[in-house]
């Protein structure tokens, strides 16, 4: 669906602001080492916070490296699924959550050019 051009990727990564990309890093790993203490930004009260968060080079340099692995590994997902998808709705058939149930299963359908299994 999307191309990742490791440039592109990097320089992003590059420029983010450290917050970001490691909230990034957790969220898309949930590993909860991105949440020790070792990688704690230092609280700023200052209406703009410095991009580095406070963190050393190192620290910043291994934030980096694992948001590039989460972007890569994010890039080379995108082509699933590669087959029908079933939609499971744990509600009577005819009922609001059904109907929308369908119309979004629909949408999903036409922006992702694959079926929805009855």
């Amino acid at each position: 669906m999307y191309d990742l051009d490791p440039d592109v990727a990097r320089r992003a990564v590059g420029a983010a602001d450290m917050r970001a990309l490691l909230m990034m890093v957790f969220h898309h790993t949930g590993d909860q080492y991105w949440l020790s203490e070792r990688f704690r930004p230092v609280r700023d009260i200052r209406l703009i916070a410095p991009e580095d968060a406070g963190l050393p080079a190192d620290v910043r340099d291994e934030i980096r490296d694992a948001a590039m692995a989460v972007l890569t590994t994010v890039a080379s997902a995108q082509n699933f699924p590669t087959g029908p998808v079933k939609l499971i709705v744990p509600v009577p058939a005819g009922g609001v959550t059904d109907v929308m149930a369908r119309v979004v299963g629909q949408r999903f359908a036409q922006r992702r050019a694959h079926a929805i299994e009855d």
